[in-house]
């Protein structure tokens, strides 16, 4: 991973899921990579180097997996809508 790297926070219903982000604020086009169950958002990092010159990627922790929340028992999830709602709330618009 390189060190400039941004790992933050962001909020969605009250819960607290972690990402990181390549470029913020440089203007180049954002590819958000979802990854798989038992992986997290750094799964990517050995292929973003490669692209990273052209695009601003986002790296998020899906719920219960990396950083992001742990899910209480019988606690239903919906990993498209938190996907949408972190993108939403990240300001992403393309």
């Amino acid at each position: 991973m390189q060190t400039q790297w941004l790992q933050e926070y962001v909020e969605i219903r009250g819960a607290r899921f972690f990402y990181t982000r390549t470029a913020p604020g440089s203007g180049k086009p954002v590819i958000v990579l979802a990854h798989g169950c038992s992986d997290n958002g750094l799964n990517w990092a050995p292929l973003v180097p490669h692209f990273a010159a052209d695009y601003d990627f986002v790296l998020p922790d899906a719920r219960a997996h990396g950083h992001s929340p742990r899910l209480n028992p019988g606690e239903l999830t919906d990993p498209g809508r938190d996907l949408a709602e972190i993108i939403q709330a990240l300001g992403l618009e393309k």
